[in-house]
């Protein structure tokens, strides 16, 4: 078995291991590593498609990635420190929204 042949077996089990994640955190990092590998993959063989394919995938799954990354500073409560304000350890998700101080609206009966 070749170097190259041996790039096409990492790679395709990096999409089954892609396919298998519950998280997508993960399952990015394994697609753009199987992306990575299926690049090297279809270069040492010439084989156009795949590295087009593949070279057209890992910008969209780094950008994806990015995306969760933000996402979750966001969710967590990240912030820039200001003096006197501590950043919160853990932020809970809210099952349901929070009431408003505003006074309710009753519905009028007639």
């Amino acid at each position: 078995m070749s170097f190259a042949h041996s790039l096409g077996y990492l790679a395709s089990g990096l999409v089954l291991l892609t396919f298998g994640m519950r998280t997508m955190l993960p399952m990015r990092i394994a697609a753009i590593a199987s992306n990575l590998a299926f690049i090297a993959y279809g270069l040492a063989l010439g084989l156009t498609p795949i590295w087009v394919l593949h070279g057209i995938l890992l910008p969209l799954n780094a950008y994806r990635l990015l995306e969760l990354q933000r996402a979750g500073r966001r969710r967590s409560g990240w912030r820039r420190r200001r003096p006197g304000r501590a950043r919160p350890i853990f932020v809970a998700r809210q099952a349901y929204p929070l009431p408003r101080n505003r006074p309710e609206r009753r519905a009028v009966v007639r």
